[in-house]
């Protein structure tokens, strides 16, 4: 295998490990001017299109809840 293609397998793997729904919960920026809202919600359905329903909940309105002790959400 080259060095290259190597190292690229290297970065994928730490991606798949950074890219853990577990680690990570998903903010926008408002009201910054470079935020994306009003789009935030188109934004976001293309960056979580990859993820499934299981992990969507995870990111999203579960690991709020989850850090903020909030129930119901």
């Amino acid at each position: 295998m080259a060095g290259t293609e190597a190292a690229g397998l290297g970065l994928t793997c730490i991606w798949n490990r950074l890219e853990n729904p577990r680690r990570l919960m998903w903010a926008n920026d408002f009201p910054h001017s470079d935020s994306t809202w009003p789009w935030s919600r188109e934004v976001l359905a293309r960056h979580a299109a990859h993820l499934s329903e299981a992990e969507r909940d995870l990111v999203l309105p579960d690991k709020v809840a989850e850090l903020y002790g909030v129930e119901g959400v």
